[in-house]
């Protein structure tokens, strides 16, 4: 059930926001009952993909629940041990048994088969934030005093991030949901929530959706043998980050919308990635929520910055490695993921030892170059077609280029939306005078480390007539756009 679907808008949506509002108005406030309500709608909307899942993330919250628990407060590492081994053994037999069969296969020359696994949906993301859980309890981290079932439940189903994130910390939402303001309807809330999910909509239905194409047809093709010319493998380099940007940051868009209709924030998961002027804080924007978990759960575990200066540098290339890894089974992942973590650690040498403060516009050219370069592996189907394209982009291929037969409108749409990306402010600026969500890491982000528009940074959504007008505006062209698309395409993530 697609956020943008019938079902979703016309029906499930409708009937949990209206139910969660009479339940709390019949109920004279019982918050318990409310948050039972959430809890189920959440199981249904995640059952409604296939419901043998549910057995799955029913399994995983059990256990970590009653581990979770139990640790809180005791220092049985053994425990703690056998549970991350159970949570990260489970992602593994789904997401990853398959491409170590292939490296076995590879190294001993055998043809073991694992047969077809289907990866259930969210597992990464539950996984994850239940990990965080239980490593929190361990290391007496969970400041929120005892949690009971219901709570620790719909932390983990709360169908607006549930899917694709953001990866949210128990700290921020457990207290939330034992706030009872959340059970009156606010009106201004809902406005903002609808103004939020509506942008995000649009991102993703009228934007993502429609870039796709121009990087499937450079990136599908190389799979295939075929060669474009440099400047449509250029073109499409450039697009498929665009492409994933409105993607991810639509769904984060429409999480945040639509938890705030219940009254709960979330933390923002993307941050105008693209204006970073350097790698550094190109990863303090991009899937921030990730890079939370990784810094606090890999890499300050591994050493972080406190065992000299090439410790750092080593822990910053593994702990992204591994982020790639999270992303994908696949050598084009961990490809991506290291060249991130060598591009940060040459960032961080840069930092320490060069006398020279590079330009505005060559740092953020640098910046996008270097990450365009990387994510060149991200779409790439194998490691051969991927090199392929690197090939072209450096003009080292001497096969014959062949037409891609893009359409003008498709050229047009990719430089206007790159160009809108390097200008605009990001949903959080937009709305920032109606919402602020939740902040973690508060002095992570530097303004000045990004790309600076002024006049367009001093736009917000206001909420006056001709601004309602607008959203209405950006709400029947998404609209529309959807309605006469022939296909609807899932959110990039729905694959991690």
């Amino acid at each position: 059930m697609l956020f943008f679907s019938v079902e979703f808008l016309y029906l499930f949506l409708p009937i949990v926001g209206l139910g969660f509002y009479a339940m709390a108005r019949l109920s004279r406030a019982n918050l318990r009952l409310c948050l039972l309500w959430l809890v189920g709608a959440s199981l249904v909307f995640y059952g409604y993909w296939n419901p043998a899942y549910l057995l799955l993330i029913g399994s995983s919250i059990m256990v970590n629940f009653l581990v979770g628990r139990h640790l809180h407060g005791r220092k049985n590492r053994p425990l703690l041990i056998l549970t991350l081994v159970f949570n990260l053994g489970l992602l593994s037999y789904y997401k990853y048994l398959g491409f170590f069969a292939s490296i076995y296969n590879a190294l001993a020359g055998q043809a073991v088969s694992v047969g077809d696994i289907v990866l259930p949906l969210a597992i990464s993301f539950f996984t994850f934030q239940q990990i965080a859980w239980v490593v929190d309890n361990y290391t007496n981290h969970v400041s929120e005093g005892r949690v009971d079932f219901g709570e620790y439940l719909l932390f983990v189903v709360f169908f607006p991030q549930l899917i694709a994130g953001p990866i949210v910390h128990h700290s921020e939402l457990i207290p939330q949901f034992r706030n009872p303001d959340i059970l009156r309807f606010n009106a201004a809330n809902f406005a903002t929530g609808m103004a939020i999910f509506i942008i995000g909509m649009f991102k993703k239905v009228v934007l993502a959706d429609n870039i796709a194409p121009m990087p499937a047809t450079i990136f599908d093709g190389a799979a295939w043998g075929m060669t474009y010319s440099a400047f449509d493998t250029w073109l499409a380099a450039v697009a498929y980050p665009m492409q994933v940007y409105f993607d991810f940051s639509a769904y984060g868009d429409m999480a945040i919308g639509l938890a705030l209709i219940f009254n709960i924030r979330l933390p923002i998961n993307f941050e105008s990635p693209h204006k970073s002027l350097t790698m550094i804080e190109y990863w303090r924007r991009w899937h921030m929520t990730l890079g939370r978990f990784l810094r606090s759960y890999v890499y300050i575990p591994l050493g972080g910055n406190r065992k000299g200066f090439t410790r750092t540098c080593i822990n910053v290339v593994i702990t992204l490695a591994l982020g790639g890894l999270w992303h994908g089974a696949g050598w084009t992942f961990v490809i991506w993921g290291t060249l991130h973590g060598v591009f940060q650690a040459v960032n961080l040498v840069w930092v320490r030892w060069s006398p020279w403060r590079l330009p505005v516009l060559l740092a953020w050219f640098v910046t996008f170059f270097a990450t365009t370069v990387a994510h060149s592996f991200f779409p790439a189907h194998n490691l051969d077609s991927a090199i392929r394209v690197l090939e072209v982009m450096f003009f080292i291929s001497d096969t014959p280029a062949q037409a891609a037969n893009i359409s003008p409108a498709a050229y047009a749409l990719v430089i206007g939306s790159f160009i809108g990306v390097l200008i605009f402010p990001s949903t959080r600026q937009l709305i920032s005078e109606r919402f602020t969500p939740i902040q973690f890491d508060s002095n992570t982000i530097s303004a000045t480390a990004a790309l600076r528009f002024p006049a367009l940074d001093a736009l917000r959504i206001r909420f006056t007539w001709p601004w309602l007008c607008y959203l209405s505006l950006v709400a029947a062209v998404t609209l529309f756009t959807l309605l006469n698309a022939t296909t609807v395409q899932e959110f990039v993530y729905f694959q991690f």
